[in-house]
């Protein structure tokens, strides 16, 4: 396991096509060390592999590499500021977010506050703000085990502070009070406000 992953951590120094198409296969491997390290040797190529990683989020989701890839895009799109994560995309991600994997439920939590924070919706139901936050509490305030929290923390708290626009540095119960009195009606932060 240790050469595989030292195996895999090297592609990501190689922006070749071949490199591209060994790591986005690796994200489906069962083993996380592994997989998150095809993620982040992806995230290194850059916006180059963003057609790779729309590919395998574009359909329902078959394995974690879905979320691997969702959660890739959205590392690209906050590294580079480009629009990687798409509408077509939405319901295969919601449908993630919604579903019984903690994991599966963060990665798309992260990929939906990007396209959330996107969005004209002004009452925060099309992308799921509810759910995106109680995704993301997932790894600020967790309840249950979450693999891969590694890979996983430090963006997730970070876009859990910038879609809610709060921070308890950190503090679980705090995130855990405050959502409880919010939660209900809760619309995530947006680029754009229609002010009529």
């Amino acid at each position: 396991t240790d050469v595989r992953r030292k195996a895999l951590f090297l592609l990501g120094g190689l922006p070749t096509e071949a490199a591209r198409k060994k790591l986005i296969k690796a994200l489906e491997i069962p083993s996380a060390e592994l997989a998150s390290t095809a993620c982040r040797s992806l995230i290194a190529h850059g916006p180059s592999v963003a057609p790779d990683l729309q590919k395998v989020v574009s359909t329902p989701a078959m394995s974690r590499g879905f979320g691997y890839a969702a959660f890739a895009l959205a590392a690209l799109e906050d590294q580079f500021g480009g629009e990687f994560l798409t509408e077509p995309m939405r319901p295969h991600l919601l449908a993630e977010l919604r579903g019984p994997d903690p994991f599966m439920r963060v990665t798309t939590a992260v990929a939906l506050a990007n396209l959330a924070f996107r969005s004209t919706d002004t009452k925060g139901v099309s992308f799921g703000d509810q759910d995106i936050v109680d995704g993301l509490l997932s790894v600020a305030a967790p309840k249950r085990f979450v693999s891969n929290l590694s890979l996983l923390a430090g963006p997730a708290s970070k876009k859990l502070v910038q879609f809610t626009g709060q921070d308890f540095r950190g503090r679980g119960s705090a995130w855990r009070a405050w959502w409880e009195k919010h939660k209900t009606g809760f619309v995530g932060t947006r680029l754009r406000v229609v002010v009529d």
